[in-house]
């Protein structure tokens, strides 16, 4: 038996469904905040509180590299050249080229 479209549009989404308790769950994080003794439950709904009220905060990526970083300002257009030139010849020395 095939649902109408009709019925399938009258049954709400989970996402619509779990917006249905949002300030119930917003007034138990602030409960747990406020009244709890365990440190580690206080500080799990301070922090999700704040992700949700303000977005995760950004993470960095250090990328540590064998060799300087080069830009543009560094180097002459001849040096880059003889780089390229250097890279592309080692490329096509190296058995991991696929022709």
């Amino acid at each position: 038996m095939k649902r109408s479209k009709k019925r399938a549009m009258e049954i709400p989404s989970l996402a619509g469904q779990a917006q249905q308790y949002t300030a119930e769950a917003i007034a138990e994080l602030a409960s747990i905040v406020h009244n709890t003794n365990s440190h580690t439950a206080r500080l799990a709904a301070i922090t999700t509180l704040l992700d949700r009220g303000f977005g995760k905060p950004a993470q960095s990526l250090a990328i540590a590299t064998a060799d300087p970083i080069i830009t543009e300002s560094d180097i002459s257009e001849e040096e880059a050249r003889a780089m390229f030139l250097e890279a592309r010849a080692s490329l096509e020395k190296s058995k991991w080229r696929k022709d």
